[in-house]
């Protein structure tokens, strides 16, 4: 894994466990662990470990109007 991880903000955007005490009404954990220490087998199992960087793509188009 990476050093790249989420922040608090991506984690709580992430986060669709109702049941989560993190980011939601229950009492749970949340499904977005807070490190990637902490994911283990789970960042397997979803896949994390063949994560990669996006890189954004823009295309700007000029006009005289």
């Amino acid at each position: 894994m990476t050093d790249v991880w989420f922040t608090d903000e991506e984690r709580e955007q992430l986060c669709i466990n109702s049941e989560c005490a993190e980011h939601a009404d229950g009492d749970g954990p949340c499904d977005i662990p807070e490190s990637p220490e902490l994911a283990g087998d789970i960042g397997e199992k979803i896949g994390l470990s063949d994560m990669k960087p996006l890189e954004a793509t823009a295309e700007v188009v000029y006009s005289d109007e």
